[in-house]
């Protein structure tokens, strides 16, 4: 069982294991033993077998005194790892625990100030241009645990050890930051190009409207298909078929978005038509879901689903997950319905699929039984 005596739980996602695993062999370096450490990454230091996961590591985390966090892109982007973090700066308000976070370059101390009490947590960037703090980090480990530091020279050779074995990793995780702000910021001039194509349009109406004896009724009308058209070509250009992350929802102005569904809402209104585009409703889902309005995400992604008539995958509703949390009942049944009507074919397959992935689901988070 997990030793409760000079313990540290290191809170990880398993997309950097790799990294975590040699910091937990850093921390051994510093005097504690591999008994007093809770890594589910590493194999003597996780879950005894037997015990169930999110029991095992509950309990971990109030037994330890040391609390470190390996935050991450990934990290951020996992909600089991922020129910941890969310547990240890309750433990550290308390005073039953210290914090310790280490932050990774794929992310910025921006992006989770909002999630931590920085006056409580201690931060170390864990970089080639913050090698220095990597050993107070140490130092501050050990007086929280009563232990000994290091001599220099055998610090050193621990924090150099342990860069060495991370370099790669770290690098390849530079790497993919800097590709998707290079994306983000093409993406958000893409963006700003299609409000000004709007705002020209709507320049456009009112100039036809004094230069034509066409009515304005009729004239909007036939504006209102054009936008319409080029809203859904210009959404589906950008690859938002899949809807939009949360990140990417709160990287652009929230009042952004909004317009979006307003005006394609108006523009439906305006030509007395119902929605019969999936892609948009796969997009004004993903909305709402990244701004945790889950009743609105619900009714759009049934929406989408009713829309559907292409084959399926579970990676198009990965956008969807990150902010909806509830019940999928009513598209799962609505799925069913279509897989009974559907041919045999690849398509009816990817219903099936669906379904099964759904299901799966909702035995997760508790909504039917495993019986």
């Amino acid at each position: 069982m997990f030793c409760s005596h000079k313990n540290v739980f290191i809170s990880h996602s398993s997309a950097n294991k790799e990294i975590v695993e040699q910091l937990s062999s850093y921390i051994e370096k510093l005097g504690v033993s591999s008994e007093h450490i809770f890594c589910s990454s590493v194999i003597s230091q996780g879950i005894d077998n037997g015990d169930k996961l999110g029991r095992a590591i509950s309990g971990a985390i109030e037994q330890s005194r040391i609390l470190v966090f390996l935050l991450s892109r990934d990290f951020v982007n996992s909600v089991y790892c922020m129910q941890e973090l969310g547990v240890g700066w309750h433990l550290s308000e308390q005073g039953k625990a210290k914090c310790f976070c280490l932050v990774l370059p794929d992310i910025s101390l921006s992006e989770i100030k909002g999630f931590i009490n920085s006056s409580l947590v201690k931060f170390t960037f864990i970089d080639e241009s913050h090698k220095d703090e990597l050993g107070l980090f140490a130092e501050n480990l050990c007086n929280a645990l009563h232990i000994t530091p290091l001599k220099h020279s055998a610090q050193a050779n621990n924090e150099s050890v342990f860069y060495s074995a991370i370099k790669e990793k770290l690098n390849a995780l530079i790497l993919k930051k800097n590709i998707e702000l290079a994306l983000e910021s093409e993406k958000k001039e893409t963006i700003d190009k299609q409000k000004r194509i709007i705002e020209e349009k709507d320049r456009a109406i009112e100039a036809l409207k004094a230069a034509n004896s066409i009515s304005s009724e009729r004239l909007a009308r036939e504006m209102y298909y054009i936008e319409k058209r080029t809203m859904e070509n210009d959404f589906e250009a950008l690859g938002y078929t899949n809807g939009i992350s949360k990140e990417f929802f709160s990287g652009v102005f929230k009042d952004f978005w909004y317009d979006i569904i307003a005006r394609y809402e108006d523009i439906l209104k305006g030509l007395e038509l119902s929605s019969e585009n999936e892609n948009m409703e796969m997009l004004f889902a993903t909305i709402y879901a990244a701004d945790n309005k889950e009743t609105a995400a619900y009714e759009h992604m049934k929406k989408f689903i009713q829309l559907n008539n292409m084959q399926l995958a579970d990676y198009q509703f990965e956008n969807f997950f990150k902010g909806y949390h509830g019940t999928m009942r009513e598209v799962i049944d609505m799925l069913k319905e279509k897989a009974a009507k559907e041919r045999e074919g690849s398509t009816k397959d990817s219903y099936l699929d669906t379904i099964q992935f759904l299901e799966d689901r909702e035995k997760r988070l508790g909504f039917i039984s495993e019986g």
